[in-house]
């Protein structure tokens, strides 16, 4: 490529006779060929863009995921399509949304199931569950912990509840 920049420049000086049209050609020949030898840090700025998207995303989330949003809602907020927004944040995160989201609700949820006070029910709306089983099925199948209707809300066998739950707890976030 250096050649040809080189060749081009030198014909100019040399061909200083020919017609201007002649020249414009070779000047456009020897500018094109000037741009095509430096090189363009492309992927250095679109990645600085992706970056951001993808911590909007992320503020999004944290902001919102106690509420019912998807993938889309998200895409959304960052003002992109749904499919080209999902391939930037699986391709920077590793993941894709909607698994990120899934684990940092169950993170989440891993939190509040060390407290007892809640019930899973409540754990699961407080993530983003408005659906109780859904929630618990969830938890299930990370944890294998199950709790068994109301066990929670009565007081009997409170020690073993909290023990239990602060197992699904701690199982939550090994899950994770």
């Amino acid at each position: 490529m250096r050649e040809t920049v080189r060749n081009e420049m030198l014909y100019l000086v040399g061909h200083k006779d020919m017609t201007p049209h002649h020249l414009t050609g070779h000047l456009y020949l020897f500018l094109d060929a000037l741009s095509r030898s430096v090189p363009t840090p492309k992927t250095k700025g679109t990645k600085g863009v992706r970056e951001v998207y993808v911590r909007e995303a992320l503020e999004f989330i944290e902001k919102n995921f106690q509420n019912d949003i998807s993938v889309e809602d998200i895409a959304d907020f960052c003002g992109l399509n749904r499919s080209y927004f999902g391939a930037v944040f699986k391709e920077l995160m590793g993941k894709t949304t909607q698994e990120f989201l899934l684990n940092y609700r169950m993170a989440k949820a891993a939190e509040l199931l060390q407290q007892p006070q809640y019930t899973v029910g409540d754990i699961g709306n407080a993530v983003g569950y408005r659906n109780p089983l859904h929630f618990q099925e969830r938890l299930k199948t990370c944890t294998g912990f199950r709790q068994r209707p109301g066990e929670r809300k009565s007081g009997n066998g409170r020690k073993q509840t909290e023990s239990a739950h602060l197992w699904a707890g701690r199982a939550f976030i090994d899950c994770l």
